[in-house]
C-alpha cells in the first residue's frame, strides 16, 4: 500500500512540475518603463524641448543620447533571462524616430516593432 501512494504521489508531483514548466513556456513577458527624457538632438519649434539640445541647458549632444541608448537598451536585454520583455511599454520618449533609432541600433535583433503614440504634453 505504501508504494502505491509513494508512485501516487511521485506521478502528481511530476505531473505538476512538467505542467509548471510547460505554463512558465507560454507566459508573455510585459514591461514599462519610463525612459525619462529620450529626447533627440534637433529642435522642434512645436515643442518644449530646449533643454535637450545641445547648446540648451542639458547640453544634450549625440554622444549624450548614443550613452543613454545604449544604457537603456543594456537594461532592456537584461529583462527576462537576457532576452528583454516580449512586450515594453515606455514613457518620456520625445518623438517616434529617437524609439526608432533605439531600437533599429541596439536592439534589432530582438525583433521589436514601434506602435508609438503622441501624447498632448508639451515637451513631446
Amino acid at each position: 500500500m505504501k508504494i502505491k501512494i509513494l508512485l501516487f504521489i511521485s506521478f502528481f508531483v511530476t505531473g505538476f512540475a512538467i505542467s509548471c514548466n510547460a505554463q512558465y513556456e507560454d507566459t508573455l513577458i510585459v514591461a514599462f518603463w519610463n525612459l525619462q527624457n529620450l529626447f533627440d538632438t534637433k529642435d522642434n519649434p512645436a515643442k518644449e524641448d530646449e533643454s535637450f539640445l545641445p547648446n540648451g541647458e542639458m547640453q544634450w549632444t549625440e554622444d549624450r543620447l548614443d550613452k543613454k541608448m545604449f544604457n537603456l537598451s543594456r537594461v532592456i536585454r537584461m529583462m527576462n533571462d537576457g532576452n528583454g520583455p516580449d512586450l515594453l511599454g515606455v514613457c518620456e520618449v520625445e518623438n517616434q524616430a529617437v524609439l526608432e533609432e533605439m531600437v533599429k541600433k541596439y536592439l534589432s535583433d530582438l525583433d521589436y516593432k514601434v506602435a508609438y503614440l503622441e501624447s498632448p504634453d508639451n515637451r513631446g
